[in-house]
């Protein structure tokens, strides 16, 4: 590599550079590689997970319940008809073939190349094989989608680029950044001898860094390589690496990488990088669409891209673009009189779309806290990373979508929300959204730190305790009866008096009614009858330790939880046999060169104190028919709403196969029911879990299938009537099936006892 950047100096006429040569070959080893194919030692990268073909085959997937057309659309791909895809990006979806042209990507922060995958298609669309273009199976390892980019930074407010292709752009475009930032860009080999020259003397008359003299491919060597410091020693670098990339890429390339990295100021707190991503912010258009006029003023910007914002100080941008019009002249890369045109204009014609930031800043603030002071260093000194997220892209886009229409729907914009889903079988979090307003900037991550009322999310644990161990009293059954009458608890505090939230009572329910229609009464009973030091003590097994047995309203969801925290309590419910607690939301981060920071792996672990199969199959299949009748529509799902007592807080909380997830709705200062919009669990929280759980499903796995089939083999199935919580032989009006731990089925009805009922708690 020496050997060729000798040959570039000298055959592009630089001066001999008074480098040593000592340090040329000690610096030379970590010089940027070409730029398609490599991270630059100062950038930052945030994906989602790849989303695994092979996986979906091996558990009998279709396209429609992978939404396979939908995350691809998501990624950008286009689709083509008749024929088999020709150039990466494009696929095509045919009845028996689905053909995708996959992009070369990072993975890993390793390139992987393009590869043209054919995905057999089944009867009912389900996914059979994954083969290459020639017929042949492909590894799991590479039948995969690319991840989806989501964030460049970990700080908030950055818009997504919009790339652009150089052979795309038309001349004056790129000319007038050329003109204005580096006019013998064509002509140095990296390091321009003039500029250099000049900068060199105004230092010297200013005994410091004063003036960079800095060619377009040194400013895009800092941008990827570099931190921002100006030292002597930085330029020495800046020269070095811009030598050797020249050597390894094409002008045209390089060009094209500084016009999509660039800085072009912000709009409303959102940061705008790279030239596609301006010409829509500016001007709402296209890169390619710029007339001479609007390209002056961009490539005026890149100077001092704030001071010079055409939105805050138009004269001074107006100033800057005369500058670039004239430099435009001299060169003669323009005709005079269109020049003359332009500058006769004596105001900014500015069209702006208001850009949105890539990633909300919520998710990115979750990531950093996740990534601690490994993640925090880095960004201190300016050094870059990668960060692999467990995210599914698809998922995770429904997540937010679904809470944005919370405000609408609740016709309150000041609503806020979160939603978190993790997969138990693996611990990895797949979906997680802090707030239902993307436009807002603020990093308050409401999934982990919205401390608030679950309300009746927690009363199956008051359930649990009562079917496991009941205190110091025998164990109950789903069809044990309780009294549904008003009570009065006399406490320290004074009298308590908790109702049913119609306000209505029933005269005597099962356990299993209790649940499912979320009875604040009975379920006080029950937690009385067992003690409630001994459900306190079961919450704080199961991860809710601010439970006081003093204040026995704890077990209608008087205590405080994040979504993230009650996230981790209904883990402990799901049907593996051994759950994981889904608290991983970052897999790796990883050195741009590859090099492993940090693995989720090695942190993840299994949940302590979780409930039997069979005491979980028991509430599984009571919150069943609660998430039945809170109208999720999804065959299997259970779950519990939850809406606190003065009605400001909304939850539904629940899971399918092996996924677990949680909503919450409310506002940031906790302003009261009134002031809300009265929310409830069923009527706001329960179609955004429904929803996600829906699209979700196809992923979620039969993960309670095997596990199930333990758990049965210590119950018993029996016929009782509701009424008496007798067992019956026979089915008749008025009885159903339940679920019993053996030993435990109560006693049957008999014929000459025509008036006896199981016992009922009082």
């Amino acid at each position: 590599m020496a050997l060729l950047i000798g040959r570039a100096v000298s055959s592009r006429a630089q001066p001999a550079l008074i480098l040593s040569a000592g340090l040329l070959l000690t610096s030379l080893a970590s010089f940027a590689n070409p730029l398609d194919h490599e991270l630059g030692r100062a950038e930052v990268r945030v994906f989602t997970a790849p989303f695994s073909l092979a996986d979906a085959v091996a558990s009998g997937q279709t396209v429609e319940g992978t939404a396979l057309v939908g995350r691809l659309e998501q990624l950008g791909y286009r689709r083509v008809r008749g024929r088999r895809p020709s150039v990466e990006g494009e696929f095509f979806w045919g009845n028996e073939r689905f053909w995708i042209f996959r992009r070369g990507h990072f993975r890993t922060a390793r390139w992987q190349p393009a590869l043209l995958l054919e995905v057999m298609v089944g009867s009912s669309g389900r996914l059979i094989a994954v083969k290459d273009e020639r017929g042949r199976q492909v590894a799991a390892a590479r039948a995969e989608l690319e991840p989806l980019l989501i964030a460049e930074t970990l700080r908030p407010g950055r818009a997504a680029r919009l790339p652009v292709v150089f052979e795309q752009l038309p001349e004056v475009v790129w000319r007038t950044v050329v003109a204005s930032e580096d006019a013998r860009f064509f002509d140095h080999g990296g390091v321009d001898s003039r500029s250099l020259a000049r900068a060199v003397l105004a230092n010297a008359r200013k005994r410091g860094v004063a003036q960079g003299g800095s060619t377009i491919t040194q400013q895009l060597i800092k941008h990827r390589e570099l931190t921002p410091r100006r030292t002597v020693g930085r330029k020495i670098s800046e020269a070095l690496r811009a030598l050797a990339l020249e050597t390894e890429v094409d002008k045209s390339d390089i060009l094209e990488n500084y016009l999509n990295s660039v800085y072009y100021g912000h709009i409303e707190g959102v940061e705008i990088y790279g030239l596609g991503a301006a010409a829509r912010a500016y001007f709402s258009k296209q890169a390619s669409e710029l007339t001479l006029a609007e390209s002056a003023l961009l490539a005026g910007l890149i100077q001092s891209p704030n001071r010079l914002s055409p939105v805050r100080n138009p004269q001074s941008a107006l100033k800057r673009r005369h500058y670039v019009l004239d430099r435009l002249r001299e060169l003669g890369w323009a005709e005079p009189a269109d020049l003359e045109a332009i500058r006769a204009r004596t105001t900014v014609r500015l069209r702006i779309s208001k850009p949105t930031a890539m990633a909300s800043a919520h998710l990115l603030a979750a990531i950093r806290f996740e990534g601690g002071d490994l993640v925090e260093r880095k960004l201190e000194r300016g050094r870059g990373l990668v960060v692999e997220t467990h995210l599914d892209p698809w998922l995770q886009q429904i997540a937010a979508e679904q809470l944005q229409r919370a405000p609408s729907r609740a016709k309150n914009r000041n609503l806020e929300g979160a939603f978190v889903a993790g997969n138990v079988r693996s611990g990895e979090i797949v979906a997680y959204v802090g707030s239902t307003q993307t436009s807002r900037q603020g990093e308050l991550d409401r999934a982990r730190r919205a401390l608030r009322q679950p309300g009746s999310t927690v009363k199956p644990l008051v359930v649990l305790e009562a079917l496991e161990r009941c205190g110091r009293n025998d164990p109950l059954t789903l069809a044990t009866l309780v009294a549904d009458e008003p009570l009065t608890i006399e406490l320290a505090s004074g009298p308590w008096s908790p109702r049913n939230s119609d306000l209505r009572s029933r005269g005597v329910v099962d356990v299993r009614r209790t649940l499912m229609e979320s009875l604040n009464q009975p379920t006080v009973r029950l937690a009385r009858h067992c003690g409630f030091q001994a459900t306190a003590d079961r919450f704080a097994e199961l991860g809710l330790a601010s439970s006081d047995p003093e204040q026995p309203a704890f077990v209608l969801g008087a205590v405080e939880v994040s979504p993230r925290q009650l996230l981790s309590v209904y883990a402990r419910l799901a049907g593996v046999k051994r759950p994981k607690d889904p608290r991983a939301l970052i897999a790796k981060v990883l050195a741009p060169d590859g090099a492993v920071e940090f693995d989720s792996r090695d942190r993840r672990s299994r949940l302590r104190r979780v409930p039997s199969t069979s005491l979980r199959f028991l509430i599984r299949d009571a919150l069943e028919g609660a998430a039945s009748s809170a109208g999720i529509g999804v065959n299997g799902a259970w779950g519990k709403t939850g809406t606190s007592s003065d009605r400001r807080d909304a939850w539904f909380a629940g899971g399918f196969g092996d996924f677990v997830a949680v909503v919450w709705l409310g506002t940031d200062d906790g302003h009261n029911g009134a002031l809300t919009g009265a929310l409830s669990g069923a009527r706001n929280a329960a179609p955004i879990f429904g929803a996600w759980m829906d699209a979700a499903s196809a992923q979620a796995g039969a993960a309670s299938t095997g596990t199930d089939r333990e758990a049965q083999r210590g119950l018993v199935r029996r016929t009782i009537d509701a009424e008496t919580g007798l067992v019956l032989k026979q089915p008749r009006a008025g009885s159903r099936q339940e679920w019993f731990v053996k030993g435990s089925v109560p006693p049957k009805r008999r014929w000459w006892r025509p008036g006896a009922t199981a016992p009922v708690i009082q």
